[in-house]
């Protein structure tokens, strides 16, 4: 019985613990994120770069993935330069955690987008898992992102 109790207070501090490091993580990102989504409202493209890990790889829906600053660069100057906007930005962290120099994080992203050869406000939202890395200065930067659509955009 006694081997039974400890295991649980165990367990319990065990889920205590990891329950803190979450909070920890959480508050840790929030500059980052809030920074992040910003920017993206602001159409300031170039100054996202600043987030992104040199080995930054991207993955989205029905594009090929983006694998390092200098791509992000290119991909970043094509949005802007066709007029992409976003015009609403949210999302939910569902998880985070974290270890040694990384940050993980999994959401849910909601957002409306525009360009100038689509001017139509189109909704999406999705799902992401994300890997903040930690730099030498003590910041954190964006090493991994992976999203996608919780739904068919082309399904009536």
């Amino acid at each position: 019985m006694k081997k039974i109790f400890v295991m649980l207070m165990f367990s319990l501090l065990t889920v205590l613990i990891a329950r803190e490091d979450s909070d920890y993580f959480s508050a840790v990102l929030k500059p980052y994120s809030d920074k992040f989504g910003q920017l993206m409202l602001e159409d300031r493209f170039e100054e996202l770069i600043d987030l992104y890990d040199k080995d930054i790889i991207l993955i989205r829906p029905f594009a090929p993935p983006v694998k390092g600053l200098t791509a992000m660069r290119k991909e970043l100057k094509m949005l802007k330069d066709a007029g992409f906007h976003y015009h609403s930005i949210s999302g939910e962290v569902e998880e985070v955690w974290g270890c040694d120099d990384q940050i993980f994080e999994r959401s849910t992203l909601a957002f409306s987008c525009s360009t100038r050869k689509e001017p139509e406000i189109k909704s999406f939202y999705g799902s992401s898992f994300s890997i903040w890395q930690k730099q030498k200065d003590n910041t954190y930067k964006l090493k991994f992102s992976i999203w996608n659509l919780d739904f068919n955009p082309w399904a009536e």
